[in-house]
């Protein structure tokens, strides 16, 4: 005696589709114009370390509340 009243379904094609990925690209560092100087300071020596240059157009404005949601 059959517990199904109908035929169970199959899918024809896989539900989930495994994409290959390259490796992720290395997202430099960033810092923002909230931060304490305290910060702001010892990220230019760690950047100085590795030989780079910081200078103020490299620290971008603090994300907003308005501005955080949107993707």
């Amino acid at each position: 005696m059959s517990m199904l009243k109908e035929a169970v379904k199959v899918p024809n094609h896989p539900l989930l589709v495994k994409k290959l990925s390259g490796p992720l690209p290395e997202a430099p560092p960033m810092i923002f114009d909230n931060e304490t100087k305290d910060v702001v300071l010892e990220y230019m020596r760690l950047m100085k370390e590795k030989g780079i240059t910081i200078t103020g157009a490299d620290i971008a404005p603090a994300p907003t509340e308005d501005r955080k949601g949107k993707k």
